[in-house]
């Protein structure tokens, strides 16, 4: 159970941190780039409903939006980096390996407090057979 709650928070101090990287941005220019600035303003948002979400409860509909929203946000990091997105073309710094780094280590902590969740809900049932 311990193991699960501290999953859980890393997965939520994750979501937070890239929704943190992603304000700071808005708040140093990007806030100025049409369509993108109100993107990443979104997207802080979002992520810290998911954090907060994710601090509660790992409960299936919130762990779907968290991993959404990273898979989301993963995909509109490379678009970004490539062949642009929505006429905004940026260059890999910093922020987009961190980023990276936070939305791929909270996909791998809800999946891994989603197993130890299913887990532990199977427990009862298993010693109750006999098994182990």
């Amino acid at each position: 159970m311990f193991m699960q709650r501290a999953v859980r928070l890393i997965a939520a101090a994750l979501m937070l941190g890239g929704g943190a990287i992603h304000l700071t941005l808005w708040m140093h220019g990007y806030q100025g780039i049409p369509y993108i600035g109100t993107l990443f303003l979104v997207n802080a948002a979002m992520s810290a409903i998911a954090g907060v979400g994710l601090l509660l409860s790992v409960a299936k509909p919130v762990a779907m939006f968290s991993v959404a929203l990273s898979l989301g946000s993963l995909a509109a990091l490379v678009v970004s980096r490539t062949v642009g997105l929505i006429g905004f073309k940026d260059s890999w710094n910093s922020a987009s390996v961190q980023v990276i780094a936070m939305e791929l280590g909270a996909i791998v902590a809800i999946a891994t407090a989603m197993t130890m969740r299913r887990q532990w809900a199977l427990r009862p049932a298993l010693i109750r057979s006999g098994s182990r």
